[in-house]
């Protein structure tokens, strides 16, 4: 097992990688009111260094819009479009072993796209969907939503005015599409700026006293079973998977929304607050006739 800090890594493949660039992603930037341009991607034709969760640090090469995919994937025809957060953007593993590359094993013959990026929500889904739907030209788009943290994430981009813009005018475009220089400049601003702040503390040393002093697992076998409440649903979720919805079907392509179940319903010592919310989103889409595939 890897037990490097993130800076230390980070340092050490910089000298293997003269191109490598540390992972920044969209949600870094969602407090900046008074932008010009909000990225939706990271850097462009870079190697990424990423993160570790499995004993090693992954890396992966960016294509020219600044996701996950290998280059030549943008050649073929017949496309699939994946939208969502770090589960579909693959952090922490290999390109081949995310969603999209075991799809690319089985389905070498099919272009699939991957613009999935951490940290992602509904709102910066939807406003990668316009951004990039017409370069793509997907036959189907997989919509990922993610029960644990999706609703949390949509509070913190409606506070953002770009991301807002998306949602108020159908016509809204930042045309990040001829814009990867302005991104890449921004990204590398960013990095420049925070490079020293990359988590220094090695792996071994990682315990999380904070979480410890709150009694964080004791609270929840007791009070947050007792009173948990479900993450609540804001209408400018169903808003968000209506627009999706119809501007996908409008350009002759397939929407299926895969829902993602959170790890808390797993575990035998959490509270799982959001079985409410899945019965309420399940219902959702029977009624507003949307695919959907329940993982």
């Amino acid at each position: 097992y890897d037990t490097k800090s993130s800076f230390d890594a980070y340092m050490s493949y910089k000298e293997k990688y003269n191109d490598l660039k540390y992972r920044i992603i969209p949600k870094q930037f969602w407090k900046e009111n008074d932008a010009e341009l909000l990225p939706l991607s990271t850097f462009s034709n870079s190697t990424i260094f990423n993160c570790n969760e499995n004993g090693y640090f992954s890396i992966w090469k960016s294509d020219m819009f600044g996701f996950n995919n290998p280059s030549q994937e943008w050649n073929k025809k017949n496309g699939i479009l994946l939208l969502g957060d770090s589960f579909t953007a693959g952090e922490c593993v290999y390109e081949k072993d995310n969603i999209a590359g075991n799809l690319r094993q089985k389905l070498n013959n099919r272009k699939i796209i991957n613009l999935g990026m951490g940290g992602n929500g509904p709102l910066t889904n939807y406003a990668t969907l316009k951004e990039y739907f017409f370069t793509i030209n997907p036959k189907i788009v997989l919509w990922f939503h993610n029960e644990g943290n999706d609703f949390d994430d949509l509070n913190q981009e409606l506070n953002n005015e770009i991301l807002n813009k998306y949602l108020s005018n159908d016509n809204f475009t930042q045309e990040l599409i001829i814009k990867q220089d302005e991104v890449d400049y921004k990204l590398n601003k960013f990095l420049s700026a925070n490079e020293e702040s990359i988590d220094k503390t090695t792996y071994q040393n990682k315990f999380d006293w904070t979480r410890f002093f709150k009694l964080y697992t004791v609270r929840e076998l007791t009070i947050h079973s007792i009173f948990s409440k479900p993450h609540k649903i804001s209408k400018e979720f169903y808003l968000i998977i209506n627009k999706s919805k119809n501007y996908i079907e409008k350009n002759n392509s397939e929407f299926y929304f895969i829902y993602l179940p959170q790890f808390h319903r797993y575990t035998n010592y959490y509270s799982f607050q959001n079985s409410k919310n899945y019965k309420k989103i399940i219902k959702y889409l029977i009624k507003n006739k949307i695919k959907y595939i329940d993982i």
